[in-house]
């Protein structure tokens, strides 16, 4: 297979065909110093359907990050397909595959919210009502968790809520529902 240097984390997405895709998220891009440099290639590796010996398809999925570290496959909408969520320096962003290409869209950045300095986790949940949340730590192996409520009635102005402000190397989150 392809490979990207300082490969993080991977997971097995439904591609919404009835079959999966390994996900793969470095830390950074090839080359990349301290967040300068190559940006990091998120990239999807399709297993051949009948002939193992078959090389596996690779495909970009997203390049707009320097820092990430860690993803969610998550079911955001209501088609059969995963989308993910996905957490870095920049912010966090939802990737979506629609018609065949990923779709990217900011969720949290530092234009949006000036406090923010960046995550290094990443959990989606529901609320009442089905509401989404997207639940961080701030920053990368930071002391802040942090809850995004999603918007009421179609707006954009997603709501930020810091939880807590004293962790200690934050380093994994989950949700429970």
């Amino acid at each position: 297979l392809h490979r990207e240097p300082t490969v993080h984390r991977m997971h097995w997405v439904a591609d919404g065909q009835g079959g999966s895709q390994l996900v793969v998220v470095p830390l950074h891009g090839r080359g990349n110093r301290r967040g300068q440099g190559a940006a990091v290639k998120v990239l999807a590796y399709t297993p051949p359907a009948e002939d193992r010996s078959k090389p596996w398809m690779t495909e970009l999925i997203d390049q707009s990050m320097h820092v990430t570290h860690n993803f969610d496959p998550v079911q955001w909408d209501e088609d059969v397909a995963e989308e993910l969520l996905l957490a870095g320096r920049e912010g966090v962003v939802l990737l979506d595959r629609q018609d065949k290409r990923w779709r990217r869209t900011e969720l949290v950045n530092a234009s949006k919210f000036p406090e923010f300095e960046g995550a290094g986790e990443v959990r989606m949940g529901r609320v009442g009502g089905g509401r989404k949340v997207v639940a961080t730590v701030e920053p990368f192996h930071g002391q802040r968790f942090v809850l995004y409520l999603e918007p009421q009635d179609g707006g954009d102005a997603w709501q930020r809520q810091v939880l807590c402000k004293d962790l200690a190397q934050g380093h994994a989150i989950a949700c429970g529902d």
